[in-house]
């Protein structure tokens, strides 16, 4: 049996996150009709059940545990993570559209009139054989003549990027989702900016986080009234 495989992020975090921020959203805009305010219950678990509604959809109709399908779509073909000769392309090619755009850019349209890859289905039936087609060409070209290729088809991909690659990305940098900020002492690090960009505001300015105690004596003295010499002692003590 193959063991599962962890996620390396807290995506039920982020998920559940996103889900309580619409939800504030939605109990505003019904205050401002119904005057009264109401408590919010967000599970996590029910988040992540919503990620997976394909998987539990799929299994209350037929019946049948979802299975792995690796980096291939399971419902089509020529749809899925295909090796170059340098690294990874991504192709979303599940329409006929698009199939036709990816039997062009490998040189077989002739696919296109076979009676095996007609229809999603027909082709999803067959799918190893066309996978196998696409995957033999891909891994002869490097990622950029691939990408230059499907640039001028059509074709809907994306090269696979390591994130040390993705960090250098041009959108990125267009988009200028890594701000630089000071960190600790003087040594300037990037630091995400929120992705929303909203046109009638201006994003506030990145800070530098805190050195430890930096604001103790703002904290305690002014807000809680500690006098210097209690500040000094509480020092002493390691407390503050």
């Amino acid at each position: 049996m193959i063991p599962p495989t962890q996620v390396p992020m807290p995506v039920t975090d982020y998920i559940t996150g996103l889900y309580g921020a619409i939800s504030v959203l939605g109990a505003l805009k019904a205050r401002e009709t119904t005057g009264k305010g109401q408590y919010i219950d967000l599970a996590l678990a029910d988040s992540l059940a919503w990620a997976l509604a394909n998987s539990f959809a799929g299994y209350f109709v037929t019946g049948r545990e979802p299975q792995r399908t690796g980096n291939f779509g399971p419902n089509s073909a020529s749809d899925g993570l295909f090796p170059a000769r340098d690294g990874y392309v991504f192709i979303s090619s599940g329409g006929d559209l698009q199939c036709s755009r990816v039997c062009r850019a490998i040189g077989r349209e002739d696919l296109r009139s076979d009676s095996r890859y007609r229809t999603p289905g027909d082709r999803n039936h067959h799918k190893e054989h066309l996978n196998g087609l696409i995957t033999k060409w891909m891994g002869r070209r490097t990622v950029k003549e691939i990408s230059e290729e499907y640039e001028r088809q059509g074709v809907a991909y994306a090269p696979v990027q390591t994130i040390a690659q993705a960090a250098k990305d041009p959108q990125f940098q267009h988009r200028n989702i890594f701000e630089t900020s000071l960190g600790m002492g003087t040594q300037a690090v990037p630091a995400f900016r929120s992705p929303p960009q909203f046109s009638q505001m201006r994003p506030v300015p990145m800070v530098p986080p805190s050195n430890p105690g930096q604001h103790n004596r703002e904290v305690f003295g002014e807000c809680l009234g500690f006098d210097a010499e209690r500040l000094e002692a509480l020092g002493r003590q390691c407390v503050i």
